[in-house]
């Protein structure tokens, strides 16, 4: 019994320690480095939105477009905008009021007053 015992022992610890690396800090570091790399691409898209918008705003300034031309072709390029894991995660657009501008999933909603159902 002692041998068996001696050989169990060491090797139940041995397995211990690694589940307890594997969840103590091996997974928890990767994820945490995922959602860094998650946000990190989050922020990159939203400069690359507001640079955008900005770019047709000056368009506007400079008369080259209307208004109403610069919304459009910016809702079109933005409903196309695609992040994430295999490109599910995506932007939608709502103004202040809240009112939806451009949901790219759920069309049926652009338009529609959010603060009420």
């Amino acid at each position: 019994m002692s041998d068996v015992l001696r050989i169990l022992i060491p090797l139940y610890v041995t397995y211990i320690i690694f589940a307890l690396g594997m969840f103590l800090v091996f997974i928890p570091r990767h994820e945490s480095h995922l959602l860094d790399q998650k946000k990190e691409t989050i922020r990159q898209l939203t400069n690359s939105a507001v640079s955008l918008l900005a770019d047709y705003e000056s368009r506007i300034n400079q008369g080259e477009m209307t208004r109403e031309a610069a919304r459009q072709k910016a809702v079109d390029r933005i409903r196309n905008l695609r992040y994430g894991f295999q490109g599910k995660d995506y932007f939608w657009i709502n103004d202040m009021h809240p009112f939806m501008i451009m949901h790219p999933f759920k069309p049926e909603l652009d338009g529609e007053d959010l603060r009420h159902p």
